[in-house]
């Protein structure tokens, strides 16, 4: 499945997005990837491939849309957490942890 110059599609968490990539490097602690449109590499570790990199779009789109929902499901725990991080996620950890918390505040 991960053969080099290989067309794939990532999930970028820090921003909440699929973008498309090409597989530029296997070794055995991951993957580097270029993704389209970006001038920089992108390394992905070996335990969360299988999370992250998805041969076809549209399981990319379903993964993200599974991650939203465990991470919707995971930060409702605890709501004073999600009150104090507000104000540093969009800088810190980016749009897809701010898109959620944001959902959750409004009830959405």
């Amino acid at each position: 499945m991960y053969d080099e110059m290989s067309r794939v599609f990532y999930i970028d968490v820090f921003d909440g997005v699929v973008k498309e990539s090409v597989i530029i490097e296997k070794d055995k602690d991951g993957l580097w990837i270029k993704v389209k449109g970006s001038s920089t590499n992108t390394f992905v570790y070996s335990d969360i491939l299988d999370q992250r990199i998805f041969e076809q779009k549209d399981e990319a789109v379903a993964a993200l849309d599974r991650l939203r929902t465990a991470m919707k499901a995971r930060l409702l725990l605890g709501s004073l957490y999600i009150q104090d991080i507000c104000k540093k996620l969009e800088h810190n950890e980016g749009k897809l942890y701010t898109g959620v918390i944001r959902e959750i505040l409004q009830g959405k």
